[in-house]
């Protein structure tokens, strides 16, 4: 996998609606053959795959291939297809063995991370709502070493106790208006305050 290859597939993980219509299993699997047709099958996703979910995650490769491994790891995490897709996908690129992330590809994640975090607002936002913790769920992978070392001490900080509120599904005040909690407009406040101090 070349380092235009993670560009172009951190770009598609980042951005899928730009890339596909609608965003579910059978696009995301047509885009991806098509890709890695595009580079003659040097990109090598479908293999690199095929090799995480069979030995991190414990997935059988069977006759459906590495779609279906992610079926069956979406299934048992409780998760969509879309999403557990994207999060093997970020681990494929961001994999050290394959040369790891540099600060482009970092740029790519982080500038998507930090137009989630913008969308908090306690007037409310069009793009906030359950796609929003879809969205965070897919690219926020904080037990991930790599991940942690994309942020600054106070990022980090911030960004871990967002996905707690996440993960407990502490997100919106209700759901009828998608208004978001004190807890994580405090947050997103905070993280505005340390980041312009930054610079």
């Amino acid at each position: 996998m070349t380092k235009a290859d993670k560009i172009n597939l951190l770009q598609f993980v980042t951005l899928t609606g730009m890339f596909i219509n609608p965003v579910d299993d059978k696009n995301v699997v047509s885009f991806i053959h098509g890709y890695e047709l595009g580079t003659k099958h040097k990109c090598g996703f479908s293999q690199l795959s095929k090799q995480l979910l069979t030995d991190k995650y414990k997935i059988n490769y069977s006759s459906d291939s590495w779609p279906g491994q992610i079926t069956r790891l979406a299934k048992k995490q409780s998760s969509s297809w879309v999403t557990t897709f994207k999060r093997v996908a970020l681990e494929i690129v961001a994999d050290e063995r394959h040369g790891g992330l540099n600060k482009p590809m970092k740029d790519i994640l982080k500038k998507r991370i930090l137009s989630l975090i913008r969308r908090v607002n306690p007037l409310g936002d069009i793009w906030f709502n359950d796609s929003w913790i879809e969205e965070w769920l897919s690219l926020c992978l904080v037990k991930n070493i790599w991940f942690k070392q994309l942020w600054t001490d106070n990022e980090w900080t911030i960004i871990k106790s967002i996905d707690k509120h996440v993960q407990a599904d502490n997100v919106f005040v209700n759901k009828s208006d998608y208004i978001p909690t004190p807890e994580l407009v405090k947050l997103k406040e905070q993280y505005d305050t340390k980041t312009s101090t930054n610079r």
